[in-house]
């Protein structure tokens, strides 16, 4: 045990050499990856989850290493409450994402950012030309975890296409819901659009 607070430096060194804001945007990358390759609803969880808490820890990275203290840049976002505004304001996903990571970390909320009512496993329908096996390409492109039925959409004795019915990660709110997949792709659409511009 040390006493007093460690420096920034040495507490590095408990992070398997997770250095920098890009690296914990590359971690995101990777679990957004094993979410869609996972092929059981737990582990997709497991991935989903793990998405969430790392864009939350960039976040905080982002704001400690080149928010706090840069006035020039940042006058109005020195306080970590107001560049957390900033960033679910400016990106949605990351505002949805808030969600999950409060009810994570704390399990009870004094108020949610987001109009988000649950994060579920639940059924979703779709329309493909495409036939929609076999189900590993499938769930590649889609995050599907398994797909409950299909059935054929025929126009004069031709199939035209295939109705499918599958289970999804989703978060749903009071009138409709998005699916994780989408929602994960944004906030590393924000970020590496952040990072970029930033040459970081």
């Amino acid at each position: 045990m040390t006493s007093g607070r460690e420096t920034p430096e040495e507490t590095a060194k408990l992070l398997f050499g997770m250095e920098t804001p890009r690296d914990w945007l590359e971690k995101a990358k990777r679990e957004r990856e094993r979410f869609l390759q996972s092929a059981t609803p737990t582990d997709k969880t497991d991935h989903a989850i793990n998405f969430a808490i790392t864009t939350s820890h960039l976040e905080d990275w982002v704001f400690h290493l080149y928010v706090h203290g840069n006035t020039d840049d940042w006058p109005e976002h020195q306080k970590s409450s107001q560049f957390d505004h900033w960033v679910r304001t400016e990106s949605p996903a990351m505002l949805l994402l808030a969600d999950l990571n409060n009810a994570a970390k704390h399990r009870v909320l004094d108020k949610r950012g987001a109009d988000v009512i649950s994060a579920e496993v639940g059924l979703v329908g779709y329309y493909t030309e495409r036939h929609p096996i076999p189900m590993t390409a499938m769930a590649s492109e889609t995050g599907f975890s398994d797909i409950v039925s299909i059935h054929t959409v025929v126009n004069d004795d031709e199939i035209e296409g295939f109705g499918v019915c599958v289970n999804v990660h989703k978060l749903a709110g009071s009138e409709d819901f998005q699916l994780f997949v989408n929602i994960a792709d944004e906030a590393i659409r924000f970020w590496e659009k952040f990072l970029g511009q930033r040459g970081l």
